[in-house]
């Protein structure tokens, strides 16, 4: 589609055709999720489950398995997972709707408002409603904006959802009066409450409307602009400090040594995932060449190096194309762009596990992809076009074979007896852990150990606690240590895990338990391990 010396009536029906088929592709993937039920990953579990844990309790706080007495609770502050994830959805379902159900329309709501919320900001930028349209019809053919829809994300399609609406606000409020500060913090509040990495988000885009409009850098306008912006980041970083980040360990948590060694690849990683995130590129990399089933490479910081190149001739392009008519939107690009990757490159070399996604570069990523498209759109030269119009293809055809893909696995897997679809149980297990779950008098006589959060979602009468021994090492099993005793103990472990010795680990983890006291009881692809009285 071709915008140069469109008007009227050719943008219009441009526009139109965005819309209808952006409107289609958002009620097709509701109702299959409707009908299907989707499952969910194990950060959006341990949300679900805390706040199972927190009935009765103040916001957020949870009761757990106390350690140094397995027969008693502990109350907590979660602090890993952003509240977002779990409150809107079990709000849902405290109303009466099943969970499965509640992710579904939660993810609907938010994935809309943030399609809505990304035309309003491309236009807030200046940018052609066609420009914006297609813009937007072209993110809801990617794999990160149908993946909710079969494996809820929690705090990654809130954030899509929530974003495009602050960067409206920071942009529209972009000359900070003083007044701006209590916007400006409640619209960030709404950012981190979606996810935390909202708040980085946040102050970068605060940041970046500081720098990006043009003229000298010390005059009076920008110094008293600077001022505002500085008190609000401020403000903001010392209520996320006492509210949050200082009652428990955060995702930014250091969990190994300073990298330096590896702090090229990581900024090679924001480089080139700013470029790609958007249409879903480095994910596709990582299926193509991190498949476990046959893996290429060793390291998804590798895939970013080979994408480096496509991601400078990107930026090269869209500057060269728009650098006359929207300045402003490229230097607010540049600076959220390097704000969020600087942050991004420290807190990874200083040894938190974050991992390598292009997803925390997303909202970065959408916010360019509007001026790619009109850099393409508007150009004279067809091969742009045609370059532009294959990686679309390529992306466009990820994104819909990975819902078709989603779904037809989520019919697969047994639907749990609150409405969502379990990844990793089978049925037999489920069937067993019901058969366990029973009410008594005594909530506290029966404790069951889940192997995954989600679960220990399925367990509603009795006592339950998890680990996540799929991705936690045989030492950090092994460090884990339970005193005290119940009456009736249950851990179910894969067979997997019986045969490569995880399983073991796990038992050998309640020490006031001989080890050869346990009973094991087959259960499909699961062996339940039950604690001889």
């Amino acid at each position: 589609m071709q915008l140069q010396g469109a008007r009227g009536l050719g943008q219009g029906r441009t526009v139109l055709m965005c819309v209808v088929l952006t409107v289609i592709v958002v009620l097709v993937y509701t109702l299959v999720a409707l009908a299907v039920r989707p499952g969910l990953y194990s950060d959006s579990g341990w949300g679900l489950l805390g706040w199972e844990a927190g009935r009765g309790l103040p916001f957020n706080y949870a009761a757990y398995v106390d350690p140094d007495d397995i027969s008693a609770d502990r109350i907590g502050f979660p602090t890993w997972w952003s509240p977002g994830q779990y409150f809107f959805p079990g709000i849902l379902e405290r109303a009466g709707l099943d969970l499965g159900l509640a992710l579904t329309i939660v993810t609907c709501i938010f994935s809309a408002a943030g399609l809505a919320g990304w035309f309003v900001l491309y236009r807030s930028f200046g940018f052609p409603a066609a420009t914006s349209a297609i813009t937007v019809a072209l993110v809801s053919l990617t794999r990160h904006f149908t993946l909710p829809f079969g494996i809820y994300n929690g705090g990654e399609v809130l954030l899509v959802g929530v974003a495009p609406w602050f960067l409206v606000l920071v942009w529209r409020l972009r000359q900070f009066g003083w007044w701006t500060i209590g916007p400006l913090l409640v619209g960030a509040a709404a950012m981190v409450f979606a996810k935390l990495s909202g708040l980085v988000i946040s102050g970068a885009a605060i940041g970046a409307a500081v720098l990006s409009p043009a003229g000298p850098w010390f005059s009076r306008d920008r110094l008293g602009r600077a001022l505002v912006a500085f008190v609000t980041l401020a403000l903001m970083g010392t209520l996320f400090y006492f509210l949050w980040f200082s009652r428990g360990e955060t995702p930014v948590s250091p969990r190994s040594q300073v990298a330096w060694s590896a702090v090229a690849s990581y900024v090679t990683y924001a480089v080139s995932a700013t470029a790609s995130a958007a249409l879903s590129l480095g994910d596709l990399a990582a299926y193509v060449f991190l498949n476990p089933a046959h893996p290429v490479l060793a390291s998804g910081l590798t895939i970013y190096w080979l994408l480096l190149p496509l991601a400078l001739a990107t930026f090269a392009f869209v500057g060269w194309r728009l650098h006359r008519e929207y300045a402003d939107y490229l230097r607010f690009v540049l600076f959220l762009g390097l704000g969020v990757g600087l942050v991004l490159t420290a807190i990874s070399t200083r040894g938190a596990d974050i991992g390598s996604d292009e997803r925390h570069l997303r909202i970065v990523s959408l916010l360019l992809l509007a001026g790619i498209v009109h850099a393409v759109v508007t150009a004279r030269s067809l091969w742009p076009r045609g370059l532009f119009v294959a990686v679309v293809a390529i992306s466009s055809a990820y994104g819909l074979a990975s819902a078709a893909t989603h779904a037809a696995a989520d019919r697969a897997h047994p639907l749990g007896v609150r409405g969502f679809r379990h990844l990793i149980a089978d049925a037999a297990t489920l069937d067993y852990i019901h058969s366990i779950d029973v009410p008594a008098p005594d909530r506290r006589s029966t404790l069951i150990y889940t192997t995954s959060p989600e679960i220990a979602l399925e367990v509603r009468n009795v006592r339950v606690m998890s680990n996540h021994a799929d991705f936690e090492t045989p030492e950090e099993l092994e460090r884990a240590r339970f005193h005290g005793r119940v009456p009736h103990l249950y851990v179910i472990v894969q067979k997997r895990l019986v045969e490569n010795g995880k399983a073991e680990k796990m038992l050998r983890s309640f020490v006031d338990y001989p080890s050869d006291k346990w009973r094991a009881t087959p259960v499909g692809d699961f062996v339940s391990f039950a604690a001889t009285p």
